[in-house]
């Protein structure tokens, strides 16, 4: 019987990794673009207030169909001097089959939008206006600059 209940437990391991994979490539995408929506955002805060969690990682994207593989990671109570203050997130490159076929430190351009869409701040004097803040990062190939947009949307409902 112990046996028995080993096996179920490994073919049940085995299992969770196939739908993971499976999850994964259902949700991959090939052409450097990545849309991350972080559920459940107060709790996945608190935990990372308290020490429990403390980053999270995206899905892993593709800048092409046999390009880099990235994915996103964040640190919802910040990281490094930002603990505490700021989110912080970071692009991972991760390894692949063919990385060495790839060429080395080759950087593009790089965009990143860090938009709320759920958490809204509600105007005390008119409570039918709700404000969206989005946080827009443009990171050049060259290195010659480094921009820094905050977009405040008013939706009046």
């Amino acid at each position: 019987m112990i046996a028995y209940d080993r096996a179920v437990g490994l073919h049940q391991v085995r299992l969770s990794e196939l739908d993971l994979r499976c999850q994964c490539l259902e949700t991959a995408n090939y052409d450097g673009m990545l849309v991350w929506k972080i559920s459940d955002y107060v709790e996945r805060k608190l935990q990372a207030v308290e020490g429990r969690v403390l980053s999270l990682y995206s899905q892993p994207f593709y800048t092409s169909r046999y390009g880099y593989k990235m994915c996103a990671r964040v640190y919802l109570n910040g990281d490094g001097a930002g603990r505490n203050t700021y989110l912080s997130l970071f692009f991972v490159v991760m390894q692949v089959n063919y990385t060495c076929l790839l060429p080395a430190g080759t950087v593009t351009d790089t965009t990143a939008m860090i938009a709320d869409c759920v958490i809204s701040q509600y105007s005390y004097t008119e409570p039918s206006v709700r404000w969206y803040a989005h946080v827009l990062f443009q990171l050049h190939a060259d290195g010659s600059r480094v921009s820094i947009a905050i977009i405040r949307v008013c939706v009046i409902l």
